[in-house]
């Protein structure tokens, strides 16, 4: 009998993510994805639609942003004055800054807005608010 997918489960699959039609990634161009089920960082709604699946099965299945990386939250979006920006940043929209918060921790924003005096940077996830389209295939299931 085939092992099927199940918590501690190592899994080795191929799989595709589109988003809105485009192909963000595809696993055959780089190399299969290797993970232990049920540990990691893997998206709990792609978790959940494996479960059960043996060796050499296909599926293909949307994650709603829910089950993905979540709705586009407003608290998340923010103006920021330029002069407290770092200096020698010249901010443009669509590029990410990595900007140290009050923890000392640094994280991405993506600029949104460039004004004189100001800018707005939102630290929603790329993908949030997206639904995910997603093929694999599972290969290994030990």
């Amino acid at each position: 009998m085939t092992n099927t997918i199940q918590p501690g489960s190592h899994v080795s699959l191929q799989y595709k993510l589109s988003v809105d039609g485009s192909l963000i990634e595809d696993s055959k161009k780089s190399r299969p994805l290797k993970y232990i089920h049920g540990k990691g960082k893997l998206l709990r709604g792609f978790i959940k639609r494996l479960e059960g699946l043996r060796a050499g099965d296909e599926r293909n299945f949307e994650l709603p942003p829910e089950e993905a990386h979540g709705p586009i939250s407003a608290s998340r979006i923010q103006e920021v004055i330029r002069s407290d920006l770092p200096i020698g940043t010249e901010p443009e929209v669509g590029m990410t800054l990595n900007l140290k918060i009050h923890t000392g921790k640094f994280v991405p924003f993506k600029v949104t807005k460039v004004n004189e005096n100001s800018i707005m940077l939102d630290e929603n996830h790329p993908m949030a608010g997206k639904t995910l389209a997603i093929q694999v295939q599972i290969l290994t299931v030990e």
